[in-house]
């Protein structure tokens, strides 16, 4: 008898252990858990970022890792054709590839700019990758909700003219030019703007001339001549652009065009803006389509700048 519950009392006790195991195994699986989390703390990325963004508007993406390992942090957006996130100013943006982990060293945190066009929001997953110097990378994710704008520029841009003393020139004036003959451009497929910079000087009081020297006293009138050409394969549609003028304040005047014409495969329209001179080292910016309304092949030579 003794030997008899000896045996029952293993045979209760190994049933009470696999009824345990069973259901912490189910626990774990409810739960999502691995096994091996539950006896181990692996090293892990937590992302902090804004649960809901505004296109155009700059977001802050942070991130931390848990471990102690030496290595580096990488960027990952998805793509998608209607998105991209840009770094630099809202006039100048730097567009941030898609679907390739940018190397950001060991920055933890990053200040972005999400641009969303042609569609009302979007949710963006964006992904930050720990590579140790020796093991296995860990990556954390977070989901940004993307609204579009709830203001667009208007169709026909006003030009407020800052006030300045009477003998001072400070209106900048633009003198479209008619398209000349095409320039090479992509047999199909999506518009293509291209900014060009082409002179950059004074302009003559007599002749109108635009000499390419650096002014040199107040009186003389800036000039930049630069070119906009569709190298793409489709028209563009409606468009505009913007220049950054340094006139000499704090801050450069920034111009803004009328609507322009639809600009066909292979065409383009050289432009000329003057301005009233900035005597200290100054940069020149012109931006086509800085809304983005214009689908395009290659968002990356829509900027031209040139220091004077």
């Amino acid at each position: 008898m003794a030997f008899i519950s000896n045996a029952l009392a293993i045979v209760g006790f190994i049933i009470l252990f696999v009824i345990i195991v069973w259901g912490l195994f189910h626990i774990v699986n409810l739960s999502g858990t691995s096994i091996t989390s539950l006896f181990s703390s692996k090293p892990k990325v937590t992302v902090t970022a804004p649960k809901s963004a505004i296109s155009g508007e700059p977001i802050t993406v942070a991130w931390q890792y848990s471990g102690k390992d030496a290595g580096t942090f990488s960027f990952l957006y998805k793509c998608d054709q209607n998105f991209y996130f840009g770094a630099g100013s809202s006039r100048a943006l730097a567009r941030i590839p898609c679907g390739s982990a940018i190397n950001v060293g060991s920055s933890t945190s990053a200040m972005v700019i999400p641009v969303l066009s042609e569609r009302a929001s979007l949710d963006v997953p964006v992904t930050i990758i720990f590579s140790p110097n020796t093991g296995e990378r860990v990556q954390g994710e977070a989901t940004i909700a993307i609204a579009a704008a709830t203001s667009t520029p208007p169709s026909t841009p006003v030009v407020e003219p800052k006030p300045v003393k009477p003998t001072t020139p400070y209106t900048p004036k633009t003198y479209p030019r008619k398209p000349l003959n095409l320039v090479a451009h992509a047999g199909s497929g999506p518009a293509d703007l291209r900014v060009a910079m082409i002179l950059v000087g004074v302009i003559d009081p007599s002749s109108g001339a635009l000499l390419p020297r650096a002014p040199r006293s107040t009186s003389e009138i800036v000039g930049v001549e630069f070119d906009i050409a569709n190298i793409g394969g489709s028209s563009t549609g409606n468009w505009y652009f913007t220049a950054n003028l340094p006139t000499g304040g704090a801050q450069p005047y920034i111009f803004t065009s009328p609507t322009q014409r639809s600009l066909a495969p292979g065409e383009h329209i050289v432009n000329v803006l003057r301005f009233a001179p900035n005597m200290r080292p100054s940069t020149i910016s012109v931006i086509a389509d800085p809304a983005n309304r214009v689908y395009e092949a290659n968002e990356y030579n829509n900027i031209v700048s040139q220091t004077i």
